[in-house]
C-alpha cells in the first residue's frame, strides 16, 4: 500500500541524492531553474508504509486556455517494479485532474536501445517498458532522428565512467582524441571555469556559433540564471590560448625538429639508400613545413587579436549520478587548435575525481553514416549510443482537450490564411 503525496524540495534531493539512479533533469536545481524561469513546480511521490518515499519526480504545471499540461522530464523508472510505476500513474492522473489538468506527458530517463558508437544494436527493444505506459492509459509521442527542436534528444552518446581513475580515462580515448588533447595541449591552451560576471564572453562565442550553425541560442539572462540556480553544479568552461606562448612553443618543437632533419641528413650522407632514413626525411621534412605555416597563421593571429583569445566554451551540468554537455560554441577560425578537446577532457577528468559514474554527451542525430559531425567528435572519447524510449502522452480531460485541440487548430489555420494575404 502506497500513499500519494507532494515532496518538498529538501525531502526530493534527499530521495534523488540516495537513489541509485538519476539524471539532470530530476534535480533540486533543475525545479529552481524551472521555477526561475516561471514555471509551477512540484515533487509528486509514492512512499510506502514505513514513510520511505519509493518514486519521486519534478514535474511542471503549465497554464493553458481551458486548464493545465503537467509534464515529467527525466523520470527515472524503478527497475522491474510495473506494480509500482502503474499505481504513481494512476494517482498522478487522479491529482492532475483534482487540479484541472488538461493532459500529462511523461519523458522517462530510460533507453528504448543501446548501440555502440559505430551504430550496432547492444541490447533488445525495451517493449516491456512500452507496454507499461500503454496499459496505464498513455500514448506515445513517436520516434525521430536528428536533433530536437525543443531541446530534447531523441538519440543521446554516453560514456560510463564507473571504476576508472584518470590514466586509464585516457587510455580510454580514441585516436582522433588523444592525438587533439596532444597537440591542444602542445600549443599552450588552458581551461577554466568563468565567473558570473564573465558569462557575457560565453554569450559572445555560443552566439556567433549559433549564427554560423543556423541554430537558436540560449539569452545571456539563460545563462545567468542557469549560473544562479545551479552554483557549484554548473560549470561554464572556456578554452584560451596566449598566442605569444603558442609562437614560442611552435618555434621550439620546430628547433627541435630541424636538430632532428639536420641528423637524418647526415646519417644519409654516408647511407644514402637507408629506406627508413629517407621516409624519416620526408615525414621531417612534412611536419617542419606544417611548423612553419603555423608559425605564420599565429604571428598573423597575435597581430590581428592580441595575446589573450578564447577558443571555446561549453556549459555543464553536474548531479551526483550523471554530468551533462549542454550547450557549447567555438570560434570558428581556431578549429585547427583542437580547443574544444580540452574542455571535454577537463570535465570527463573532473566526473572521475567527483565519482560520477556517467557522463552525458547529449545529443546526436541517431544517424551513424559519418554525415552527423557532431557525432564524429563525440565518437572520438569512446562510448555508446542510446536512443531514448520517447514521450508519452495522458489524456486527462478528454472533453476539455477536444475544445483545446479545436481551438488550437482554428488559430493555426488563421494565421495561414494572414500568412497568404
Amino acid at each position: 500500500m502506497y500513499i500519494f503525496c507532494l515532496l518538498n524540495e529538501s525531502e526530493f534531493e534527499s530521495y534523488v541524492n540516495q537513489a541509485e539512479h538519476g539524471n539532470y533533469l530530476q534535480t533540486k536545481e533543475m525545479g529552481r531553474l524551472k521555477t526561475q524561469r516561471g514555471a509551477s513546480v512540484s515533487f509528486p511521490a509514492l512512499k510506502d508504509e514505513q514513510n520511505n518515499v519509493v518514486i519521486a519526480a519534478l514535474m511542471t504545471k503549465t497554464k493553458l486556455g481551458v486548464g493545465y499540461v503537467f509534464d515529467i522530464d527525466g523520470l527515472e523508472v524503478p527497475k522491474e517494479n510495473e506494480a509500482l510505476l502503474s499505481e504513481f500513474f494512476e494517482k498522478l492522473k487522479k491529482h492532475a485532474k483534482d487540479e484541472a489538468g488538461l493532459y500529462l506527458t511523461v519523458t522517462p530517463n530510460a533507453p528504448y536501445s543501446t548501440y555502440d558508437y559505430r551504430g550496432n544494436p547492444l541490447s533488445e527493444k525495451n517493449e516491456a517498458l512500452m507496454r507499461t505506459f500503454v496499459n496505464s492509459g498513455f500514448a506515445h509521442e513517436g520516434f525521430y532522428q536528428g536533433y530536437a527542436a525543443d531541446g530534447n534528444p531523441q538519440w543521446i552518446y554516453k560514456k560510463d565512467l564507473a571504476g576508472y581513475s584518470e590514466s586509464d580515462l585516457l587510455k580510454s580515448y580514441g585516436k582522433d582524441a588523444k592525438y587533439s588533447l596532444n597537440k591542444a595541449g602542445s600549443f599552450g591552451i588552458r581551461t577554466r571555469e568563468l565567473a558570473y560576471e564573465e558569462l557575457g564572453l560565453f554569450k559572445e562565442i555560443t552566439e556567433r556559433t549559433s549564427v554560423r550553425r543556423n541554430f537558436t541560442d540560449k539569452t545571456l539572462e539563460y545563462y545567468q540564471t542557469v549560473f544562479q540556480a545551479y552554483g557549484e553544479r554548473a560549470k561554464f568552461v572556456v578554452a584560451e590560448i596566449n598566442f605569444q606562448t603558442y609562437l614560442d612553443s611552435l618555434s621550439e618543437q620546430k628547433k627541435k625538429l630541424e636538430q632532428k632533419l639536420l641528423d637524418v641528413e647526415a646519417f644519409l650522407e654516408v647511407n644514402p639508400n637507408s629506406r627508413k632514413k629517407n621516409n624519416q626525411k620526408r615525414e621531417f621534412s612534412d611536419e617542419l613545413s606544417t611548423f612553419e605555416k603555423r608559425i605564420l597563421d599565429g604571428e598573423q593571429m597575435l597581430k590581428e587579436n592580441g595575446e589573450h583569445v578564447s577558443l571555446a566554451c561549453a556549459l555543464f551540468l553536474t548531479c551526483p549520478h550523471e554530468t551533462v554537455y549542454l550547450f557549447s560554441g567555438t570560434e570558428e577560425k581556431y578549429k585547427k587548435l583542437y580547443a574544444p578537446f580540452l574542455i571535454q577532457d577537463k570535465m570527463l577528468k573532473y566526473s572521475v575525481a567527483e565519482n560520477i559514474p556517467v557522463y552525458n554527451f547529449y545529443g546526436i542525430e541517431g544517424v551513424f553514416d559519418g554525415s552527423d559531425g557532431i557525432l564524429k567528435f563525440k565518437q572520438a572519447f569512446n562510448g555508446y549510443a542510446e536512443e531514448k524510449i520517447g514521450t508519452f502522452k495522458l489524456i486527462i480531460n478528454p472533453t476539455k482537450y477536444k475544445g483545446y485541440m479545436l481551438l488550437k487548430h482554428t488559430r493555426e489555420f488563421i494565421s495561414k490564411l494572414r500568412g497568404r494575404g
